[in-house]
């Protein structure tokens, strides 16, 4: 019985773990969008002009947070 307690309460640990590692994923999948999404940004204003700056800034602000 010491063996099964033992095994149950490693595999919590693993579930545990790998909880934790997919939410570390999907933080840096966000991470990810939001540099994508700022890149695209920096490329619009260079190609168009400075003049659409404000239209990122406020769509960036609406689809972040």
């Amino acid at each position: 019985m010491n063996g099964a307690k033992r095994l149950v309460h490693e595999y919590k640990r693993w579930m545990n773990g790998a909880k934790r590692l997919v939410h570390e994923y999907k933080r840096w999948m966000n991470g990810a969008k939001s540099l994508v999404h700022e890149y695209q940004c920096l490329i619009l204003i260079f190609q168009l002009g400075s003049s659409n700056r404000m239209n990122c800034h406020f769509h960036h602000q609406v689809t972040i947070g």
